[in-house]
């Protein structure tokens, strides 16, 4: 990446022109999106809603219901030296309980199963499609909050420390050859980043991450391009990002993105005018990762965008969930 950009930004804006134009500068890069409702809320995974959630009261007061007085104040590093056993097992109850249904090959593709099916694990849902995460902004239609998309540079994820030199050591473990198996095999990955060598690598690697079921590991993220694994991933162009240890996510990409924390849910921001006077190229934009603000006035028109492009419940979600999901009262028959 060009050391000379700044490694975040934040884009604030006001009309939908202002957003056109952001899909075009990003266009022509590496990115995956993910959609907030409220642009307060962080980067967050439903494990780690889940701990917090435990950590708002006094632990002692939940633990004696179960007859187990806790003497101490737990903090979220306690919950992280336990969170790997307590995955595994629940990776395997999962799999037991369900196989009447399905049956799954490895551990991470029953965590993926999990999270698909409403599970608190540690992955985030992310996509390579920019207007996924603009209906997953606006899913919920009236907030009266600006709303937000954030936007990781994918090729940085798989450049981390670790990533690259794990990855041409796979290639030559498993006599795998990318034109020509030469030192240009990295470089021609990052033109594609479906490319599968890449992602049976990545798979094994967070496979390998579950099944050592220890605390002690190098923060970082592993990126699981799986949108073939299933029919609502492959239509909302699914990515889910996977972070290496149980401390927070935002704490894992922070450190993939060789950022600061606080960097994530308040980048430095990119330009003070409206985004449509301004002369970008992707050249210019940061390089790990962006913060897209929708205006709380941009939400009127919201899905009136969306429908130009057809992206609704109905094309979202497969089967009769997308169907009874697009089913909407309209505000002209109710008179409002």
């Amino acid at each position: 990446m060009d050391k000379e950009r700044p490694l975040t930004g934040r884009i604030e804006l006001h009309t939908w022109r202002d957003f056109t134009k952001v899909m075009k500068v990003m266009g022509a890069g590496k990115w995956i999106y993910r959609g907030h409702e409220d642009v307060d809320w962080e980067l967050k995974s439903g494990l780690d809603r889940h701990v917090e959630s435990l950590l708002g009261e006094p632990l002692s007061r939940k633990m004696k219901s179960c007859g187990k007085a806790i003497h101490k104040d737990w903090t979220r590093t306690d919950f992280a030296h336990n969170l790997p056993r307590a995955e595994f097992f629940a990776i395997s109850r999962f799999r037991a309980m369900a196989q009447e249904y399905q049956t799954w090959d490895t551990n991470v593709d029953t965590l993926i199963a999990m999270q698909h099916y409403g599970a608190k694990t540690r992955l985030v849902d992310f996509t390579t499609a920019i207007m996924i995460a603009l209906f997953f902004a606006y899913e919920k239609r009236t907030t009266g909050k600006a709303r937000a998309i954030y936007a990781v540079n994918y090729k940085a994820l798989m450049e981390q420390d670790g990533m690259e030199s794990g990855y041409m050591d796979f290639l030559k473990r498993n006599e795998r050859q990318i034109d020509r198996g030469d030192e240009r095999a990295w470089y021609e990955l990052e033109s594609q980043i479906e490319n599968h060598h890449f992602q049976q690598f990545a798979l094994n690697e967070a496979d390998e991450n579950i099944q050592a079921c220890t605390w002690e590991r190098q923060r970082g993220i592993i990126p699981l391009y799986t949108a073939c694994s299933n029919k609502r991933q492959m239509v909302q162009a699914g990515v889910e990002l996977m972070p290496r240890t149980f401390e927070s996510f935002d704490e894992n990409l922070a450190t993939a993105l060789k950022i600061q924390k606080s960097e994530i849910k308040n980048p430095l921001r990119l330009v003070s005018d409206n985004f449509s006077h301004a002369p970008y190229s992707p050249a210019l934009l940061p390089s790990a990762l962006i913060k897209l603000v929708f205006d709380a006035s941009m939400e009127d028109d919201a899905w009136q965008f969306l429908d130009q492009a057809n992206i609704n419940a109905s094309t979202i979600y497969p089967d009769l969930v997308g169907i009874a999901k697009s089913v909407r009262y309209d505000g002209r028959i109710l008179g409002v």
